[in-house]
């Protein structure tokens, strides 16, 4: 399995006056802007998942419907996971989808710190490798399985990284 794992893009500061409930905090327009860019150098990479699964926050969502966009998937491959998102651990989310029935190629979009942690526990076995995504920033890991070590590192890349493959 291919597992795509991407961060938000760019999102407004928290701001309690502006947004009292911060998971509805979305994407500057610079954001939206800067990750249709990336989202498009995924393309070019040849990295097309047939599912996208985001946490319930709107900077998040906002974040999977443009690659959702970008893919030319239809609306119903993105779906909401609340296991991704970052009050929940990375190993609650792990059991959440080994007992999902999944595509070979899957995306999920979260937040920082929740993604490298998530990452070191399908790499590493625990979430304490110090893995960091920049916002708008992506990894490729190929999985036998949602299980701690079961999964490879392909590549880790910032948002500008992916832009610049467009």
């Amino acid at each position: 399995m291919n597992l795509l794992l991407i961060r938000h893009g760019l999102a407004g500061k928290p701001d309690a006056n502006a947004w009292p409930d911060d998971e509805l905090r979305p994407l500057t327009p610079k954001g939206r802007k800067t990750f249709k860019h990336a989202a498009k150098g995924l393309r070019s990479l040849g990295v097309a998942p047939a599912r996208i699964l985001a946490s319930p926050a709107t900077r998040t969502l906002e974040t999977a419907g443009i690659l959702s966009k970008a893919c030319r998937l239809p609306a119903s491959a993105l779906h909401v996971l609340s296991e991704l998102h970052h009050s929940r651990s990375p190993s609650m989310a792990l059991s959440a989808l080994a007992k999902k029935r999944l595509p070979r190629s899957l995306a999920l979009v979260g937040h920082e710190p929740w993604l490298g942690e998530f990452l070191s526990l399908l790499i590493a076995g625990d979430t304490r490798a110090g893995l960091e995504f920049a916002k708008g920033g992506a990894a490729l890991v190929s999985l036998d399985g949602f299980a701690p070590r079961a999964g490879r590192l392909e590549w880790l890349l910032t948002q500008d990284q992916l832009a610049a493959l467009a």
